[in-house]
């Protein structure tokens, strides 16, 4: 098993917290929706991690090709990889405005 800095898994954390806040008070989403997106940036941190890239700053085009695709062929509903694409659009869009 791969080891991982712990200031990486801080750095995830801390990104993951910005995004939760602009989620509860920006877009006024949902606690449901908002843990929803939580748990599915939580899988790509993990996906990224196992392929050897841990934390945001790891995620590349790579990283979520493999992740998407590995949604695809596990058997997630089509409406499920919708709403994880869109949040990663969104991720984006934040992240961008940082």
């Amino acid at each position: 098993m791969q080891r991982v800095n712990a200031q990486v898994v801080v750095d995830a954390d801390e990104s993951l917290d910005v995004f939760v806040r602009h989620l509860r008070l920006e877009r006024g989403l949902s606690e449901h929706t908002i843990r929803a997106y939580a748990t599915d940036i939580r899988g790509l941190l993990e996906h990224a991690a196992r392929m050897g890239r841990p934390g945001a700053a790891g995620i590349d085009i790579a990283v979520l090709r493999s992740w998407l695709a590995k949604l695809t062929t596990t058997g997630k509903a089509r409406t499920t990889i919708a709403r994880r694409t869109f949040m990663l659009a969104t991720v984006a869009k934040v992240g961008s405005r940082a």
